[in-house]
């Protein structure tokens, strides 16, 4: 696989539509790590799995910074929980998943608003009064984009 030409390698990671996919990648060839960085898309949904595993290894935001710590251009970041959880979520209050968290959005956002283009998050409905923190913070960093919003239910 490493042998492979840089071109190739970055096309098939750019059509991988799952970032935890990505990671995969990057742990089974040198290749793919090395190329990583230049991605420019984030696509990470939290599984039951990272969320049930979270507590033997790294949360879902510390999973989420590190993927995107290490590209320096990125255009589309879209978070948030598959489906499944969703509906298994219904009466669980999990922080990890409080996605509207100012501080967890001042970690990331600041440094990719230069070149975002696309937002999309997917928020715990139990994080109440996020609206008055996060709006002005999306208003100070997104201006040139369209924010696409999404709450969890």
């Amino acid at each position: 696989m490493d042998k492979l030409p840089e071109d190739l390698l970055l096309e098939i990671l750019s059509r991988l539509g799952d970032s935890a996919d990505v990671a995969r990648c990057r742990i089974a060839s040198k290749g793919f790590n090395t190329l990583y960085p230049r991605l420019r898309s984030i696509n990470l949904q939290c599984t039951s799995q990272i969320l049930w595993n979270h507590h033997s290894s790294s949360s879902f935001k510390k999973i989420f910074l590190n993927l995107i710590s290490n590209m320096p251009v990125v255009e589309s970041v879209c978070i948030g929980a598959e489906k499944e959880l969703k509906l298994a979520l219904q009466d669980v209050h999990d922080h990890d998943l409080y996605l509207f968290d100012e501080f967890f959005l001042e970690k990331w956002l600041p440094r990719v608003s230069v070149h975002l283009k696309s937002l999309s998050v997917s928020n715990h409905p139990y994080q109440r009064n996020w609206v008055s923190h996060v709006l002005p913070l999306l208003s100070a960093y997104c201006k040139f984009i369209i924010t696409f919003i999404t709450l969890l239910y």
